[in-house]
Order: structure tokens, then C-alpha cells, then sequence
């Protein structure tokens, strides 16, 4: 089976969105969140992975994709987004900003 315009563009935009996509290994499912053979997510993951776009990580039988500063650029320009938009894992309200500032005289 090969992925549809449509179906690549919808992954597309889910890993741009979200800033990381996980797929389970050899489940021949449909991905629960975008409703795509899992298999083929997997293969054009990992076509990502192979421009630079996102890096791999596996732990038991699932692959964790995250996006690449050179994924976040591309996206951008493939999906026609605006300059400021930015993935939901790079937003600052995600970061534990609060850890440092609350344990800033253990730290100095």
C-alpha cells in the first residue's frame, strides 16, 4: 500500500503540531491518531529521519519520532505556516521553567 497526497500531508501536520509522533513497531493497526496504517507511518518516519528532519528513538516494540530544528523549517515551508508557529514540545509554556527559578540557590 502506498500513502495517498492526502494521508502524507496529514502526517505532516499531526508530527509538525505535536513536535513528536509515536508509532508502534509490526502492530499492522491503523495509527489511533491519524487513523493510517501504522506500517506506513513507520516508513515515512522514518523517510524523515533520513532528510534530517527527525530522529528515532526505540524502546519496546515503539519508535518515538521528534522533530528536528531542519524538520521544524521545512514543515514550515512545506505546510505554508506562518514563521512564529512552532511545535506544541517547543512552546516555552511546556518547558519547567518554574524548577530553576524555585531551586535557584541549590543551583548557584
Amino acid at each position: 500500500m502506498k500513502l495517498t497526497r492526502e494521508e502524507m500531508l496529514t502526517i505532516k501536520k499531526y508530527f509538525f503540531r505535536e513536535g513528536v509522533c509515536l508509532v508502534e513497531e509490526k502492530s499492522g493497526q491503523i495509527h489511533s491518531e491519524l487513523e493510517i496504517n501504522d506500517k506506513e507511518v513507520m516508513k515515512f518516519m522514518i523517510s524523515l529521519v533520513s532528510k534530517g528532519f527527525a530522529r528515532k528513538q526505540f524502546v519496546w516494540r515503539h519508535a518515538y519520532f521528534f522533530i528536528t530544528d531542519d524538520g521544524i523549517d521545512a514543515l514550515k515551508k512545506d505546510l505554508a505556516l506562518d514563521e512564529n508557529e512552532m511545535p506544541t514540545t517547543h512552546l516555552e509554556s511546556n518547558l519547567n521553567v518554574g524548577y530553576a527559578v524555585e531551586h535557584e540557590e541549590k543551583l548557584v
